[in-house]
Protein backbone atom coordinates (compact mmCIF):
# COMPACT_ATOMS: atom_id res chain seq x y z
CA UNK A 1 0.00 0.00 0.00
CA UNK A 2 0.93 3.53 -1.09
CA UNK A 3 2.31 5.18 2.24
CA UNK A 4 -0.31 8.54 2.95
CA UNK A 5 2.04 10.09 5.26
CA UNK A 6 4.79 10.54 2.26
CA UNK A 7 1.93 11.31 -0.40
CA UNK A 8 1.07 13.98 1.66
CA UNK A 9 4.58 15.19 2.02
CA UNK A 10 5.52 14.63 -1.71
CA UNK A 11 2.26 17.15 -2.26
CA UNK A 12 3.32 19.56 -0.27
CA UNK A 13 6.94 19.37 -1.37
CA UNK A 14 6.14 19.62 -5.20
CA UNK A 15 3.17 22.51 -4.85
CA UNK A 16 5.54 24.42 -2.80
CA UNK A 17 8.03 23.93 -5.72
CA UNK A 18 6.02 24.99 -8.29
CA UNK A 19 5.01 27.82 -6.75
CA UNK A 20 8.76 28.95 -6.39
CA UNK A 21 9.05 28.44 -9.56
CA UNK A 22 6.06 30.22 -10.65
CA UNK A 23 5.23 27.14 -12.78
CA UNK A 24 1.74 24.99 -13.04
CA UNK A 25 2.13 21.70 -11.70
CA UNK A 26 1.84 20.11 -15.58
CA UNK A 27 4.41 22.49 -16.70
CA UNK A 28 6.70 21.57 -13.25
CA UNK A 29 6.37 17.73 -14.30
CA UNK A 30 6.89 18.44 -18.35
CA UNK A 31 10.15 20.09 -17.51
CA UNK A 32 11.68 16.96 -15.83
CA UNK A 33 9.56 14.40 -17.32
CA UNK A 34 12.37 12.28 -18.46
CA UNK A 35 13.97 11.94 -14.57
CA UNK A 36 10.77 11.18 -13.02
CA UNK A 37 9.48 8.59 -15.33
CA UNK A 38 13.38 6.95 -14.09
CA UNK A 39 12.25 7.87 -10.52
CA UNK A 40 8.57 6.42 -10.77
CA UNK A 41 10.33 3.16 -12.92
CA UNK A 42 12.63 2.77 -9.88
CA UNK A 43 10.28 3.01 -6.92
CA UNK A 44 6.78 1.22 -7.56
CA UNK A 45 5.86 -1.78 -6.42
CA UNK A 46 4.45 -4.80 -8.77
CA UNK A 47 0.76 -4.30 -7.77
CA UNK A 48 0.67 -0.48 -7.34
CA UNK A 49 1.47 0.73 -11.06
CA UNK A 50 -2.10 1.96 -10.99
CA UNK A 51 -2.06 3.77 -7.97
CA UNK A 52 1.20 5.36 -7.73
CA UNK A 53 0.40 7.14 -11.22
CA UNK A 54 -3.06 7.86 -10.45
CA UNK A 55 -1.36 9.81 -7.57
CA UNK A 56 0.85 11.13 -9.69
CA UNK A 57 -1.54 12.18 -12.43
CA UNK A 58 -3.37 14.20 -8.95
CA UNK A 59 -0.59 15.88 -7.63
CA UNK A 60 0.48 17.44 -11.23
CA UNK A 61 -3.27 17.79 -11.73
CA UNK A 62 -3.42 15.72 -15.36
CA UNK A 63 -7.03 16.48 -15.48
CA UNK A 64 -9.32 16.26 -18.62
CA UNK A 65 -9.95 20.24 -18.71
CA UNK A 66 -6.28 20.69 -19.14
CA UNK A 67 -6.07 19.04 -22.84
CA UNK A 68 -8.21 19.37 -25.67
CA UNK A 69 -7.29 16.08 -28.16
CA UNK A 70 -10.13 14.47 -29.01
CA UNK A 71 -7.87 10.86 -28.13
CA UNK A 72 -8.02 11.76 -24.52
CA UNK A 73 -11.57 12.28 -24.47
CA UNK A 74 -13.47 10.47 -22.04
CA UNK A 75 -9.80 9.26 -20.37
CA UNK A 76 -9.26 9.17 -16.65
CA UNK A 77 -7.03 11.75 -15.53
CA UNK A 78 -4.43 8.73 -15.36
CA UNK A 79 -5.30 7.43 -18.12
CA UNK A 80 -4.39 10.66 -20.15
CA UNK A 81 -0.80 11.36 -18.12
CA UNK A 82 0.01 7.60 -19.32
CA UNK A 83 -0.44 8.39 -23.02
CA UNK A 84 1.05 11.70 -22.92
CA UNK A 85 4.06 10.20 -21.05
CA UNK A 86 4.63 6.69 -22.15
CA UNK A 87 7.21 7.67 -24.46
CA UNK A 88 9.44 7.78 -21.13
CA UNK A 89 7.35 5.31 -18.61
CA UNK A 90 7.23 2.60 -20.94
CA UNK A 91 10.87 1.57 -21.73
CA UNK A 92 12.15 2.68 -17.98
CA UNK A 93 9.48 0.11 -17.19
CA UNK A 94 10.38 -1.86 -19.61
CA UNK A 95 14.15 -2.26 -18.16
CA UNK A 96 13.02 -2.96 -14.78
CA UNK A 97 10.44 -5.40 -15.71
CA UNK A 98 13.64 -7.19 -17.79
CA UNK A 99 16.21 -7.04 -14.93
CA UNK A 100 13.52 -8.01 -12.29
CA UNK A 101 11.47 -10.99 -14.16
CA UNK A 102 8.57 -9.05 -13.13
CA UNK A 103 6.49 -8.32 -16.70
CA UNK A 104 3.56 -7.74 -14.19
CA UNK A 105 4.65 -4.36 -14.04
CA UNK A 106 4.02 -3.70 -17.55
CA UNK A 107 0.73 -5.55 -17.45
CA UNK A 108 -0.86 -3.47 -14.70
CA UNK A 109 0.55 -0.06 -17.28
CA UNK A 110 -1.31 -1.82 -19.97
CA UNK A 111 -4.37 -2.50 -17.66
CA UNK A 112 -4.52 1.64 -16.94
CA UNK A 113 -5.48 1.84 -20.65
CA UNK A 114 -7.07 -1.36 -21.48
CA UNK A 115 -4.83 -2.62 -23.52
CA UNK A 116 -3.07 -5.68 -24.14
CA UNK A 117 0.75 -4.95 -23.69
CA UNK A 118 1.40 -6.55 -27.07
CA UNK A 119 0.05 -3.61 -28.68
CA UNK A 120 1.80 -1.35 -26.26
CA UNK A 121 5.18 -2.67 -26.93
CA UNK A 122 4.89 -3.01 -30.64
CA UNK A 123 3.27 0.49 -31.12
CA UNK A 124 6.23 2.18 -29.09
CA UNK A 125 9.13 -0.43 -29.91
CA UNK A 126 10.97 3.03 -31.33
CA UNK A 127 10.59 4.42 -27.83
CA UNK A 128 12.08 1.35 -25.91
CA UNK A 129 14.74 0.90 -28.76
CA UNK A 130 15.92 4.86 -28.38
CA UNK A 131 15.75 4.43 -24.91
CA UNK A 132 18.36 1.41 -24.78
CA UNK A 133 20.39 2.25 -27.20
CA UNK A 134 21.15 6.08 -25.48
CA UNK A 135 21.51 4.60 -21.93
CA UNK A 136 22.54 0.55 -22.09
CA UNK A 137 25.22 -1.96 -23.18
CA UNK A 138 24.21 -4.22 -25.89
CA UNK A 139 24.05 -7.15 -23.72
CA UNK A 140 21.43 -5.25 -21.42
CA UNK A 141 19.60 -4.06 -24.79
CA UNK A 142 19.15 -7.71 -26.18
CA UNK A 143 18.06 -8.82 -22.98
CA UNK A 144 15.54 -6.42 -22.74
CA UNK A 145 14.80 -7.45 -26.67
CA UNK A 146 14.87 -10.88 -25.74
CA UNK A 147 12.08 -9.90 -23.02
CA UNK A 148 9.64 -8.12 -25.44
CA UNK A 149 9.99 -10.63 -28.50
CA UNK A 150 8.82 -13.25 -25.52
CA UNK A 151 6.29 -10.94 -24.09
CA UNK A 152 4.53 -10.58 -27.68
CA UNK A 153 5.44 -13.71 -29.08
CA UNK A 154 7.04 -12.15 -32.13
CA UNK A 155 10.39 -12.69 -33.17
CA UNK A 156 12.11 -9.72 -32.42
CA UNK A 157 13.56 -8.78 -36.04
CA UNK A 158 9.68 -9.12 -37.27
CA UNK A 159 9.24 -6.35 -34.24
CA UNK A 160 11.87 -3.84 -35.91
CA UNK A 161 10.82 -4.45 -39.45
CA UNK A 162 7.15 -2.79 -38.63
CA UNK A 163 8.48 0.65 -37.65
CA UNK A 164 11.52 1.43 -39.37
CA UNK A 165 11.41 4.93 -40.18
CA UNK A 166 10.00 5.70 -36.67
CA UNK A 167 12.68 4.30 -35.08
CA UNK A 168 15.01 6.05 -36.85
CA UNK A 169 13.62 9.24 -36.33
CA UNK A 170 13.58 8.58 -32.25
CA UNK A 171 17.33 7.64 -32.66
CA UNK A 172 18.23 10.92 -35.19
CA UNK A 173 17.03 12.81 -32.04
CA UNK A 174 19.89 11.69 -29.87
CA UNK A 175 22.71 11.72 -32.33
CA UNK A 176 24.36 14.31 -30.74
CA UNK A 177 24.43 13.31 -27.26
CA UNK A 178 24.93 9.40 -28.09
CA UNK A 179 26.63 9.57 -31.42
CA UNK A 180 28.74 6.53 -31.50
CA UNK A 181 25.81 4.23 -29.86
CA UNK A 182 23.48 5.94 -32.57
CA UNK A 183 26.03 5.16 -35.26
CA UNK A 184 26.45 1.51 -34.43
CA UNK A 185 22.28 0.93 -34.22
CA UNK A 186 22.05 2.09 -37.75
CA UNK A 187 25.04 0.20 -38.57
CA UNK A 188 22.97 -3.19 -37.12
CA UNK A 189 19.63 -2.00 -38.89
CA UNK A 190 20.95 -1.60 -41.83
CA UNK A 191 22.85 -5.07 -42.16
CA UNK A 192 19.12 -6.25 -41.72
CA UNK A 193 18.47 -4.76 -44.55
CA UNK A 194 22.24 -5.86 -46.23
CA UNK A 195 22.75 -2.33 -47.18
CA UNK A 196 25.25 0.37 -46.38
CA UNK A 197 24.06 3.39 -43.91
CA UNK A 198 24.21 6.09 -46.63
CA UNK A 199 21.70 3.99 -48.74
CA UNK A 200 19.99 2.63 -45.28
CA UNK A 201 18.97 6.37 -44.65
CA UNK A 202 18.52 7.65 -48.07
CA UNK A 203 14.99 6.52 -48.65
CA UNK A 204 14.06 7.86 -45.06
CA UNK A 205 15.67 11.10 -44.94
CA UNK A 206 11.92 12.32 -46.03
CA UNK A 207 10.29 10.90 -43.03
CA UNK A 208 12.58 12.33 -40.47
CA UNK A 209 12.62 15.75 -41.92
CA UNK A 210 9.13 15.78 -41.26
CA UNK A 211 9.44 14.38 -38.21
CA UNK A 212 12.47 16.85 -36.95
CA UNK A 213 9.75 19.89 -38.00
CA UNK A 214 6.91 18.30 -35.70
CA UNK A 215 10.05 18.30 -32.88
CA UNK A 216 11.69 21.60 -33.99
CA UNK A 217 15.05 20.38 -33.91
CA UNK A 218 18.14 22.21 -34.93
CA UNK A 219 20.44 20.85 -37.51
CA UNK A 220 22.79 21.00 -34.77
CA UNK A 221 21.29 17.44 -33.88
CA UNK A 222 22.12 15.63 -36.94
CA UNK A 223 25.69 16.61 -38.61
CA UNK A 224 28.63 15.90 -35.93
CA UNK A 225 31.14 13.69 -38.06
CA UNK A 226 32.42 13.04 -40.97
CA UNK A 227 30.13 9.73 -40.80
CA UNK A 228 26.73 11.36 -40.90
CA UNK A 229 28.18 14.54 -43.41
CA UNK A 230 29.13 11.63 -45.94
CA UNK A 231 25.80 9.80 -44.96
CA UNK A 232 23.84 13.08 -45.22
CA UNK A 233 25.04 13.93 -48.76
CA UNK A 234 24.86 10.72 -50.12
CA UNK A 235 20.99 10.69 -48.96
CA UNK A 236 20.30 14.08 -50.56
CA UNK A 237 21.90 12.75 -54.12
CA UNK A 238 19.48 10.11 -53.68
CA UNK A 239 16.64 12.24 -52.56
CA UNK A 240 13.94 13.32 -54.94
CA UNK A 241 13.56 16.92 -54.31
CA UNK A 242 10.62 17.89 -56.34
CA UNK A 243 8.04 15.57 -53.70
CA UNK A 244 9.48 18.31 -50.65
CA UNK A 245 7.77 21.72 -51.76
CA UNK A 246 5.94 21.80 -48.18
CA UNK A 247 9.18 21.50 -46.67
CA UNK A 248 10.67 24.69 -47.24
CA UNK A 249 12.01 25.45 -44.29
CA UNK A 250 13.34 21.61 -42.93
CA UNK A 251 14.76 21.65 -46.33
CA UNK A 252 16.99 24.63 -45.38
CA UNK A 253 17.76 23.55 -42.13
CA UNK A 254 18.99 20.54 -42.92
CA UNK A 255 21.14 21.69 -46.53
CA UNK A 256 22.83 24.79 -45.01
CA UNK A 257 25.06 22.84 -42.51
CA UNK A 258 26.17 20.01 -45.70
CA UNK A 259 27.14 23.32 -48.02
CA UNK A 260 29.02 24.62 -45.75
CA UNK A 261 30.90 21.46 -44.82
CA UNK A 262 31.30 19.86 -48.73
CA UNK A 263 30.11 22.18 -51.00
CA UNK A 264 31.57 20.90 -53.73
CA UNK A 265 29.95 17.08 -52.75
CA UNK A 266 27.10 19.21 -52.64
CA UNK A 267 26.50 21.32 -55.61
CA UNK A 268 24.51 18.94 -57.94
CA UNK A 269 21.92 18.92 -54.43
CA UNK A 270 21.71 22.57 -54.46
CA UNK A 271 21.64 23.29 -57.95
CA UNK A 272 18.66 20.66 -57.70
CA UNK A 273 17.14 22.19 -54.70
CA UNK A 274 17.32 26.11 -56.65
CA UNK A 275 15.67 24.72 -59.67
CA UNK A 276 12.60 22.78 -57.91
CA UNK A 277 12.37 25.16 -55.24
CA UNK A 278 13.26 28.77 -56.16
CA UNK A 279 11.54 30.20 -53.17
CA UNK A 280 14.04 28.57 -50.91
CA UNK A 281 16.55 31.12 -52.12
CA UNK A 282 15.91 33.48 -48.87
CA UNK A 283 16.30 30.87 -46.67
CA UNK A 284 19.62 29.46 -47.13
CA UNK A 285 21.26 32.84 -46.26
CA UNK A 286 24.75 32.22 -46.25
CA UNK A 287 24.85 29.00 -47.89
CA UNK A 288 24.56 31.50 -51.12
CA UNK A 289 27.82 33.09 -50.93
CA UNK A 290 28.72 29.32 -52.26
CA UNK A 291 27.34 30.09 -55.30
CA UNK A 292 29.77 31.77 -56.98
CA UNK A 293 32.27 28.86 -56.46
CA UNK A 294 30.04 25.86 -57.02
CA UNK A 295 28.90 24.57 -60.69
CA UNK A 296 25.47 25.15 -61.16
CA UNK A 297 22.44 24.83 -63.63
CA UNK A 298 22.50 27.73 -66.38
CA UNK A 299 18.97 29.13 -65.09
CA UNK A 300 20.43 29.77 -61.79
CA UNK A 301 22.36 33.15 -60.84
CA UNK A 302 24.44 33.48 -57.70
CA UNK A 303 23.38 36.63 -56.61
Amino acid sequence: MLNVDHINMAHLIIHSLANTLGLPLKDLYIRHRQSLAQVLSEIVKQGEVGAMLSHVAEVFEWNISSTGSSRNQGKSSVGQFIISQIRHLLPALAVRATQEAKPGLLQELAGCLSLRLRDILIDHFQHILAYLVFHYPQEEQEAVLDFIASTTDIHIQNIRRCSVQNQVNELILGLHDHRDAVLREFSRMRAIEQSNIAEYLAPRLLGILGFLDSKLVSSSTMYKDDEFFDIGCSAWDKLPVQHLGGLLEEVAVVVKPLVKERPQQMAPVLTNVLVEMPSIRPLLGICLSFLKTLPLHRSIKPS
